[in-house]
Order: structure tokens, then C-alpha cells, then sequence
């Protein structure tokens, strides 16, 4: 994502590349700690109530898709790279959004349409760097 907002500052969409690398590594922070917590736990170094772990996991998942989603947005619009990578990862931000109160398969087809949008951008990325 680092490597992808670098390659979107010389374009237009340089502040929606920068929102969305913004927030999505806000989400992936604050989903972390929370992936490893059992549902009903309760931390006494924080003000944490029994049976709201499940709840701020969500709303961390949620925070990284709406990330993903802006950083589709701008690699839809910037016209550097492939416009159906940029649909892509905003599709995988929807399925892996949706995944926490969808069924299983549900967030494992946002991570693999996650991959594929990345090997593309990586394909297509790898294209635009001169080779000395």
C-alpha cells in the first residue's frame, strides 16, 4: 500500500491515495490486536467490556475496507496503472467489509481478489520503472 501510494503522489488522485493508505493502515492497526482476543475477553489494561470484542473487531474491518475502497477509487482514476486493478480492490474492500456478517467464504473471496489486484498493480508497476 506504501509502495502504491508513492506510485499515485505524481498523479491527480494524490490526496485520495494518501486518505486511503491513511485509513486503511488505521484499521490494520487497530484490527491487530483485536484478531487475537477471544470474544468474550476482557482486558484489564483498557476499559474494555465483556462481549465487545467481536463488536470493535468489526468496526476495525470495516475502517480498513473504507480505506481499500478509497485507495480503489484512486488508482481507478489516476490513469498510471490498469483502472480494473482499481476495481478490483475496491470490490475485494466490499467482500472483506461485508465478510463480518456475511459467511465464511464471503471474506476469503475479498482476500483473493486483494491478490489479484495486487499482482496486477505489481505487473503493471514493474512496467512504468525504468530498468538500468
Amino acid at each position: 500500500m506504501i509502495a502504491l501510494a508513492g506510485l499515485l503522489a505524481g498523479s491527480r488522485t494524490r490526496g485520495c491515495a494518501l486518505a486511503g493508505l491513511l485509513v486503511t493502515l488505521a484499521g490494520g492497526t487497530m484490527l491487530v490486536p483485536l484478531a487475537a482476543l477471544p470474544e468474550n475477553a476482557v482486558v484489564k489494561s483498557a476499559p474494555l467490556a465483556e462481549g465487545h470484542v467481536a463488536d470493535l473487531r468489526t468496526t476495525a474491518v470495516v475502517i480498513a475496507a473504507a480505506g481499500l475502497l478509497l485507495l480503489g477509487w484512486a488508482v481507478f482514476r489516476s490513469k498510471l496503472v490498469n483502472p480494473a486493478d482499481g476495481v478490483l480492490l475496491m470490490l475485494a474492500a466490499l467482500a472483506m467489509g461485508a465478510g463480518t456478517t456475511m459467511a465464511q467464504p464471503v471474506p476469503t473471496v475479498g482476500a483473493l481478489l486483494l491478490l489479484a489486484a495486487g499482482m496486477g498493480l505489481a505487473w503493471t508497476g514493474g512496467r512504468l520503472v525504468p530498468r538500468s
